[in-house]
């Protein structure tokens, strides 16, 4: 059977089933993805309209003011003496279901989840236990709701019925507990209202306050229809029905009388009053449209219910729809407009730019690098001058050899240093050239802003940093070994001590030789204490110069080299803005062909979409239609 015969089959049948359209939403809700807080509020919708479905019992809510008959209403719809009809004001103070069981039975359920089955044996019994619970202020706040079985033949039926606390109690907390039960449980509502007193101010106050979006789930029953003139009661169920169309605005307002007494009194087979018969005819006729209006009501809810979630998942998909299309078109145009843009002119100042600053921060590394070299040239020269001097020796031979053997590796080990201290001046190169780079990648993504296309998120790009050359001490090597060829020279020394000597030598040995007097003056200069520290000294003297000869060289190594690294570094900048520009273009040219790609899935899921919301539309015209009829 198709969707419109059943439709037709229902309408007929005037129990519709409507679970065709529950699963067809589920499908929904499950076919897509949603944010977390949508789809828990789509599913939680659902679960209460399919809920509802399941529970093929009807809910009678009954509402009313102080003194207008409500007790004795619920128990002539019952048949039984359930509920005390006391004078006290405000009675029921929690709502009571009443359903069918085939023996008296009372359950509590509590705020907290507990729930309390208390024993009971006969109506009676149920009766009075039931009073004191229902009345007790105190105990009533800890109190959900109460539920009650009997054996009642309406019940029987599939309807439950809901005590609910006056809506003029003295505790307004009572009114917050009618207006859960009114909203959230009932099929119908029924608001009574006594012939004698009709519609007082508190009640109208209750009713537009609290039902305005419910009106259609409310009918009104006359109580004490009995206790007026029969030439009034027509009259005094058209002046409420004019009420409540003129001050609630309540279009075709359910009205009928109902004597509770006199159904009461049927039930016992007894006669109450002179039209007895009349009145509880009057009675049954009412109840008959009430649980008529409450089967049209349960139908009518759900189906409204349904369009609303219906309405929600269309308009939630075709949003969606909408702003997948408008953000996939903004970011092709963003993308199109980035590949058209040229950043050559951008890049080549940003070369010009980088390299200036760096070379400027490379020259300021190199000035106080030279000065800090000069310092420990100083330091080194002392520290070996104060090493000959300290030398404890006494002949030439023994300055010599110290000379040529410990003062050499004395030269080595504070080379070394002064190349040790190259690691703080590439340290200092490398954190510019970082620095530089970040300037760089601010300057390239404000460019983004600038020109209005797409941002590119370099933040995780490792930069490709040059590997610096290493300090290689050749001019120093070649100095060294000068040095040393020079102090190994049969004469070098002569140049120091030897002409004092060699004097000595010649007025001590006349006619042996400037040499070997050099030799015998040496001699005997070491022999005498200041004759040899002379001569220590002017050793001393005497390697000055080519001391600095040879630690001018290690300066110079490491000057030549810091200008390798440093025109190192500048082709690594301009390589890695260069790489920059080609990162860029690549990553759009990809993001290009992803988009296409993501571009066909967009479309195909669209259309998807469309359909669903096709079926979408059809779906909410045939529950409209389902309304209209019920309606």
């Amino acid at each position: 059977m198709n969707m419109r015969n059943k439709i037709i089959s229902n309408q007929k049948n005037e129990n519709v089933d409507i679970s065709c359209y529950i699963e067809f939403i589920g499908s929904l809700i499950h076919k897509y993805e949603w944010d977390g807080k949508t789809k828990k509020h789509l599913v939680s919708q659902l679960q209460l309209i399919h809920n509802k479905q399941k529970d093929k019992k009807l809910n009678l809510s009954v509402v009313g003011e102080f003194s207008t008959g409500k007790s004795s209403f619920i128990n002539a719809l019952l048949g039984y003496d359930l509920l005390v009809s006391s004078v006290v004001q405000g009675t029921t103070v929690v709502n009571t279901v009443i359903e069918y069981h085939t023996r008296p039975v009372l359950k509590i359920l509590k705020k907290d989840g507990c729930c309390n089955v208390i024993d009971v044996q006969s109506i009676e019994e149920l009766k009075n236990k039931l009073s004191d619970i229902t009345t007790n202020h105190k105990s009533a706040r800890n109190i959900e709701l109460v539920r009650v079985g009997i054996p009642s033949d309406l019940l029987n039926k599939g309807i439950r019925i809901i005590d609910t606390p006056g809506t003029n109690s003295i505790e307004s907390w009572h009114e917050d507990v009618t207006k859960d039960a009114i909203k959230n449980l009932s099929d119908l509502s029924i608001i009574l209202t006594d012939a004698i007193h009709p519609l007082p101010r508190t009640l109208f106050d209750f009713i537009d306050g609290n039902l305005v979006d419910i009106y259609a789930q409310c009918a009104f029953i006359v109580t004490y229809y009995d206790k007026i003139k029969k030439s009034e009661r027509i009259h005094t169920l058209d002046y409420i029905r004019r009420r409540l169309a003129q001050e609630l605005e309540i279009e075709d307002p359910k009205v009928f009388p109902y004597i509770a007494p006199a159904v009461i009194a049927d039930k016992k087979r007894e006669m109450m009053m002179p039209d007895h018969t009349e009145m509880v005819r009057i009675s049954f006729q009412s109840q008959k449209h009430l649980l008529e209006l409450m089967k049209k009501n349960r139908q009518v809810s759900q189906i409204k219910k349904l369009l609303l979630l219906t309405k929600e998942t269309f308009d939630i998909l075709q949003i969606n729809m909408e702003s997948i299309r408008t953000q996939y078109d903004q970011e092709y145009k963003s993308l199109l407009k980035a590949k058209q843009i040229s950043l050559d002119l951008f890049i080549e100042a940003e070369k010009n730019r980088c390299i200036s600053e760096f070379t400027y921060k490379a020259n300021d590394i190199k000035d106080n690098f030279n000065a800090l070299l000069d310092k420990m040239i100083l330091v080194a020269k002392k520290k070996i001058r104060k090493s000959i001097m300290s030398y404890s020796g006494t002949t030439a031979d023994s300055i010599k050899s110290y000379i040529s053997q410990d003062i050499l590796e004395e030269c080595k080990c504070q080379a070394n240093m002064m190349v040790q201290s190259v690691g703080a001046m590439n340290q200092a190169l490398l954190s510019d050239f970082s620095a530089i780079m970040e300037s760089y990648q601010k300057s390239f993504e404000n460019q983004f802003k600038k020109l209005g296309v797409i941002k590119i998120d370099f933040g995780s790009i490792i930069l490709a940093k040059p590997n610096v050359v290493s300090v290689t001490l050749s001019n120093f090597n070649s100095s060294l070994e000068y040095m040393s060829n020079e102090v190994s020279k049969e004469d070098w020394l002569m140049g120091v001590g030897g002409v004092t000597g060699a004097a000595i030598g010649t007025a001590i040995l006349p006619g042996i030789g400037t040499i070997v007097g050099g030799l015998i003056g040496s001699f005997v200069g070491a022999m005498g204490t200041t004759t040899h520290e002379k001569l220590k000294k002017n050793v001393s003297d005497k390697l000055s110069s080519q001391l600095d000869s040879v630690f001018r060289s290690v300066k110079a190594d490491i000057i030549s080299t810091y200008n390798i690294n440093v025109s190192a570094y500048k082709i690594a900048i301009r390589k890695e803005i260069e790489q920059y520009l080609i990162r860029y273009k690549s990553t759009v040219d990809r993001k290009i062909e992803e988009h296409n790609s993501l571009m066909e899935n967009n479309k195909k899921q669209s259309e998807k979409i469309s359909i669903d919301l096709r079926l979408i539309s059809s779906r909410k015209n045939q529950l409209k239609s389902l309304l209209d009829s019920l309606d």
